[in-house]
Parts: structure tokens; C-alpha cells; sequence
């Protein structure tokens, strides 16, 4: 990507927002909420952008792209593969890895694009979920032309929606429309290789939210977006 307001209509901007800690562990109708806030945004950004380009009529500007799995994990049920069995994990992956380099592709139809997961985080739990059932799978040479694929997708900057462990088990407690049964799992062993994975990275700002309700995540965001457009 090209540090250049004069080239501003040339790249895709991918701003990813890890959500784990937001999306992952709030009840439906605030999950909800969310998935429409970035789509709001997207709208609102094609907007100023075509405002600012002297568009009357904006086309693909901007977009929000939020993670659909219903059909990966249809296939994965339909094919009985066991994530917990190598041959089966790998087989999973594949699906998964190459799923996330069709969507960054048509990504790259719009100016800026805003994603809820992304390819870091494919990246991350491919290599890492094997390690948090005690198996040391040689995951990067197995896939490894997959992993290469996946690594040319990924974002100019990542958002890191981070919550405590006591903020994360009161959203599931409050959470009665979906089952959890992998939520203790990622709790433990997912999310700390996680933090150690993602904090600290150049390229990674971290927003705690803890604190904040969703009308004041949403605006976080959305200041957030505006000042990664500004600036990168």
C-alpha cells in the first residue's frame, strides 16, 4: 500500500478488527448491532469519499466485510472431519485458508475495506490450535502453499478488541441464544497465545473494552477508521 492521499482511490485499506473479545461474547441483538456499525461506517466513509473526490454518485469506495462460515462449516459436517485428527485439521485449513484469500480478493474491488476477522487471524489459528490439544503437527510445512497464499492478504492495520477473562465469562453468562461449548477452550489456551501473538506488533493497535458499552465501542471504531485512512 502506497503512503499517498493522491493515490488515496488506487489501494485497498484493510482494517481488521480482531473480535473475540467484542463479537465472539455478546449477546445476539449486540452482536447484531456491531455487524451493522461497520457496515455503517463503510457507508458513511464511501460517502466522504466521494464527497472529497467530487463523485456525485460514489462507487465502490468502501466496504465491510464480516466473516461468513455457515458454508465452511457445512462441509466440514458433511465430509465428518474431526479438527482434533491431522489429516482432518489439515483438511479443514485448507478450506478455511483458502476461503479467506477469496474474500481478500474481492476486497481489493473497493478503496477500503473493514473486516471483523481477517487473514491474521487464519494465520494465527492454524498454526496455534493444534498446540493448545498438546499436538506438535508440522503445520507450516504441511500447508505450507496455503500459509504463503494467506500471507499476501493481510491487513495495513489491525484493531484488537481486548477484554479481561472476568468481562469475557460474564458476556457468555449473559449470552443465551448460541451454544459455547468451545468458549473455556479459547478462554484458556487460545486467547493468551493470542495476545502474545497479536500485542505488540507494529501494525496492531489494541483497544480494551471493558469498559465501554457497544454505542461506545462502535464510536472507537469509527474514530479509529478515520484515523487509519488519514494517516496510513
Amino acid at each position: 500500500m502506497k503512503n499517498s492521499k493522491n493515490e488515496a482511490m488506487t489501494y485497498t485499506f484493510l482494517a481488521t478488527v480482531i473480535g473475540f473479545a467484542l463479537i465472539g461474547d455478546l449477546d445476539y441483538v449486540r452482536q447484531n448491532s456491531l455487524g451493522n456499525f461497520l457496515y455503517l461506517i463503510a457507508q458513511i466513509l464511501e460517502t466522504n469519499s466521494a464527497i472529497q473526490q467530487g463523485i456525485e454518485t460514489p462507487k465502490k469506495q468502501n466496504t465491510a466485510s464480516s466473516e461468513q462460515n455457515t458454508d465452511i462449516i457445512d462441509e466440514v459436517k458433511r465430509r465428518q472431519l474431526d479438527k482434533n485428527k491431522y489429516e482432518d485439521y489439515l483438511q479443514i485449513q485448507k478450506l478455511w485458508l483458502k476461503k479467506e484469500v477469496v474474500r481478500y480478493n474481492k476486497a481489493q474491488n473497493f478503496n477500503c475495506s473493514i473486516m471483523d476477522f481477517g487473514a491474521e487471524e487464519i494465520e494465527f489459528y492454524t498454526l496455534n490450535y493444534p498446540r493448545t490439544i498438546g499436538q506438535e503437527w508440522d503445520i507450516e510445512n504441511a500447508l505450507h502453499e496455503e500459509l504463503e497464499q494467506v500471507r499476501k492478504c493481510m491487513p495495513t492495520r489491525i484493531l484488537f478488541l481486548d477484554a479481561s477473562s472476568e468481562v469475557l465469562l460474564r458476556h457468555k453468562e449473559n449470552d443465551n441464544t448460541r451454544s459455547r461449548n468451545f468458549f473455556e477452550h479459547h478462554l484458556k489456551y487460545l486467547l493468551p497465545l493470542k495476545r502474545k501473538w497479536f500485542i505488540g506488533r507494529e501494525n496492531v493497535d489494541v483497544l480494551n473494552v471493558d469498559n465501554l458499552n457497544a454505542d461506545e465501542v462502535g464510536k472507537k471504531v469509527k474514530e479509529w477508521v478515520d484515523f487509519c485512512i488519514e494517516h496510513y
